[in-house]
């Protein structure tokens, strides 16, 4: 999702984005329980493997909606990355990026002296 004003742009990192690496897992062991279910006679083995990795998948479905989402935001002094605030931890952890334009700027906002 994109939201934007004068001088700032936002973007968010949708659910969709998050979901791409657990839906192909999910799709790849599909695959493959439906190709044992064929074959005669079905691996026990395989098909308790991929109940493993479905198990698994599901987990790390969970995890990246809870955890990874974030957002950013662009302005013309910074740009910050804000991930989604933990339930109860306090507040959102933030990272700011200082934009500096020129030699003279970057110099200056490391503490160096421009010559």
């Amino acid at each position: 999702m994109t939201s934007g004003s004068r001088g700032r742009v936002e973007l968010r990192q949708p659910a969709a984005n998050l979901l791409q690496l657990p839906a192909l897992i999910a799709v790849v062991l599909l695959a493959v329980v439906i190709r044992q279910l064929f074959a005669h006679p079905p691996s026990t083995v395989i098909l308790g493997v991929c109940a493993g990795a479905a198990l698994l998948d599901i987990f790390l479905a969970a995890y990246l909606l809870r955890d990874m989402g974030s957002t950013l935001v662009v302005t013309a002094d910074d740009i910050t990355v804000t991930r989604r605030r933990r339930r109860g931890n306090g507040p959102p952890s933030q990272q700011v990026i200082q934009r500096a334009f020129g030699r003279r700027k970057a110099c200056e906002s490391q503490g160096w002296s421009f010559s």
